[in-house]
């Protein structure tokens, strides 16, 4: 018999040889899984992309928030602007307003100043309207 080797019988393997086998098939088993996630991983973050510029691409700039401080210096200013008689600044009316609506002790104090002129509650899409019964400039009330 002579000392070739068949490639079908059975040889000892060398050593290490096991173990970089194992580790093989363990990259390419985690290659395999991750891959299988790929498409829902890639669908997330499109959709991440996507509510995230489509809240740069609104129409309506968000609404800066304003300190109860900052609310009360601009109480006159958003009296006049309420009146029609100064436009304020669509960004600080949008602030103002924002604020108003949800800082009652800002409401109150500026109800206290200028009585009469909020409305008792939201009306029409969430502004604040001027109060039918007080007497506003003409031009004021060609808007209401």
């Amino acid at each position: 018999m002579s000392h070739e080797t068949r490639q079908d019988e059975w040889h000892p393997c060398s050593s290490g040889e096991l173990s970089k086998l194992t580790a093989r098939l363990e990259r390419q088993y985690r290659r395999e899984q991750v891959g299988a996630f790929m498409p829902v991983i890639t669908a997330a973050a499109l959709l991440i992309a996507v509510v995230g510029l489509g809240m740069f691409w609104t129409s309506d700039p968000p609404v800066a928030r304003i300190t109860c401080t900052e609310c009360h210096d601009h109480f006159t200013a958003y009296h006049d602007h309420l009146l029609g008689t100064t436009p304020m600044a669509d960004p600080e009316a949008h602030s103002m307003q924002a604020h108003l609506e949800h800082c009652q002790r800002c409401r109150e104090a500026f109800e206290q100043q200028f009585p009469g002129l909020l409305a008792d509650g939201l009306h029409q899409s969430g502004e604040w309207l001027a109060r039918r019964d007080v007497q506003l400039p003409l031009a004021v009330s060609l808007r209401l």
